[in-house]
């Protein structure tokens, strides 16, 4: 969009006190006996006692196919909707759930059979509606976006989007977090309920006007906050309601729109912690660090360092100039829709090596240097604690010194303190102050490999992601690189589907390693 357009929209939109809001209702009789099904089953396992993990898989896989043909307008049959188990696995799986819990195996089948012929249906009414929409939309609108809660539904959404798009108009598809960005648009289409999304993507003002594209069985009201009532900002739109008696159906009782699988963020890094943290009681206070958890495509995850000073490398398909798709960002930086490059095995880190490389002949000696300020620190903290040793180098001049960055200093990747007040402050506690400008030296020397390490590793990448059509990889959500045989590395580029904010103590040795979260931990 061009800044001039840029200021056109803004000014529209600061002049229209209530951006308009409307709701197109989609009927899907099918769908809606699914679902109407599916509640019944899980109204019969909670009233007879059977929650139990014999179920997970099965009420995992359903969960997600209700929400996912809810929340995007693709085919009932799309692979998105299913995750990595077919339902031929499922039918397989149940075959003999009648001889352990009488009385569920009819249930269970007429739940199969269901989700097969909704299978088989040519489309999924959702989206020819959307594409009228596209297509036909008012002569002020050039701008047009589709929204969806969640990334993994992107790739596919874009292809319906770009095979109804006409000339003259510019379409997206995105996710909330992009509307946090300085983004206007002449209409934004809502797909689902309103419940799915955060209040700001109403009462933002990136966009003239809102449509809200749902199933006409699903029940919610929408109300704008009220956080700040003597605001002199515009209002944004009112109440509004969608489902059930909106559409004429007095038949039966609209649907609850809380079908979202989702059992709070807390829940969900819990999880994963346990998962990471198997086989893992030994480590000591001293060897964890705090990290943060990134969901990834194809149901993967990864735990990155959160310090203040910790980066990851990543491709953003985003980034309109080639020579800046592939970089570091701080690991608070990173967002859904990236690609953070990744080790398919071994040890998370893949600059370690190759900078150790570089060093040649001096490298022993300088991680033998960098070794040792380490393990006297980490002597002070196991003697003292950890409070009392941050205490400790903030009255010796440390200006960083809290326990998040003393965690990161005693981690193996780190090289040093950032600040040379905190170096000289450690060295001092330690009592090898008067070696000073030959710890600072070394480090000096270590840090330059890792950087020289860095760009070769991201020379190459950018080389190979030039070769490659990322069209394939935004479809995918994953492509391999192999760099060259000096190098030695295998590195996967992973799309971010959901980035958490909860920061957790987990042994160093986590960081970027991959691993699995198909038993349950992704749609908690």
């Amino acid at each position: 969009m061009s800044r001039g357009e840029t200021f056109r929209l803004t000014n529209e939109i600061h002049r229209n006190s209530a951006p308009a809001v409307n709701v197109i209702s989609v009927p899907f009789p099918e769908f809606r006996e699914f679902s109407r099904a599916m509640r019944g089953f899980e109204q019969h396992l909670k009233e007879n006692n059977r929650e139990d993990p014999y179920w997970a898989t099965l009420l995992r896989i359903l969960r997600r196919y209700r929400f996912g043909l809810s929340a995007a307008p693709l085919k009932p049959d799309a692979p998105v909707l299913y995750g990595k188990e077919s339902i031929q696995e499922i039918r397989q799986q149940m075959a003999f759930c009648d001889r352990l819990y009488p009385g569920t195996g009819a249930m269970v089948e007429d739940l199969i059979l269901r989700i097969d012929q909704l299978a088989s249906l040519p489309e999924n009414p959702m989206q020819p509606r959307l594409v009228r929409m596209l297509q036909t939309p008012e002569d002020t609108e050039q701008n047009l976006a589709v929204l969806v809660c969640e990334y993994r539904y992107v790739p596919p959404v874009k292809e319906v989007v770009l095979a109804a798009r006409r000339y003259g108009r510019y379409y997206h598809v995105i996710t909330p977090n992009d509307l946090r960005k300085a983004y206007l648009f002449d209409r934004i289409i809502v797909v689902g309920s309103p419940r799915w999304y955060p209040s700001f993507v109403f009462d933002s003002g990136r966009s003239l006007r809102l449509s809200v594209l749902i199933f006409d069985w699903l029940y919610d009201r929408w109300e704008p906050a009220c956080a700040f009532p003597t605001s002199s900002r515009p209002p944004g739109p009112p109440a509004f309601t969608t489902g059930g008696r909106n559409t004429g159906d007095t038949t039966d009782e609209p649907e609850n729109t809380d079908i979202r699988p989702a059992g709070g963020e807390a829940q969900l890094v819990n999880l994963a912690v346990s998962r990471a943290r198997q086989g893992s009681s030994n480590d000591r206070e001293t060897e964890q660090i705090e990290m943060r958890l990134f969901l990834l495509n194809g149901e993967q995850a990864v735990f990155l360092e959160a310090s203040e000073t910790s980066t990851a490398m990543v491709l953003d398909l985003e980034e309109e100039n080639l020579r800046h798709r592939v970089r570091r960002v701080k690991t608070d930086d990173i967002e859904p829709g990236m690609f953070l490059l990744l080790r398919q095995s071994g040890e998370g880190d893949y600059i370690l090596p190759l900078a150790d490389d570089i060093l040649g002949k001096d490298a022993a000696r300088l991680r033998s240097s960098q070794a040792e300020w380490k393990r006297l620190l980490c002597i002070k903290v196991e003697e003292r604690g950890l409070h009392q040793v941050c205490e400790t180098l903030q009255g010796l001049g440390g200006t960083r010194a809290i326990e998040i960055n003393v965690r990161h200093w005693l981690w193996s990747r780190s090289i040093r303190p950032q600040d040379d007040a905190d170096f000289r402050a450690v060295l001092r506690l330690i009592g090898l102050q008067t070696r000073w400008q030959s710890f600072k030296e070394d480090a000096a020397a270590v840090r330059r490999a890792h950087l020289q390490a860095g760009v070769t590793v991201r020379r190459e990448l950018l080389a190979q992601v030039q070769k490659k059509d990322m069209r394939d990889l935004e479809a995918a959500g994953q492509i391999d690189f192999i760099l060259s045989d000096r190098l030695g590395v295998s590195l996967a580029a992973i799309r971010v589907e959901r980035a958490t904010s909860i920061r957790e103590l987990l042994p160093a040795r986590q960081s970027g390693q991959l691993f699995d979260v198909e038993e349950g931990i992704w749609h908690t």
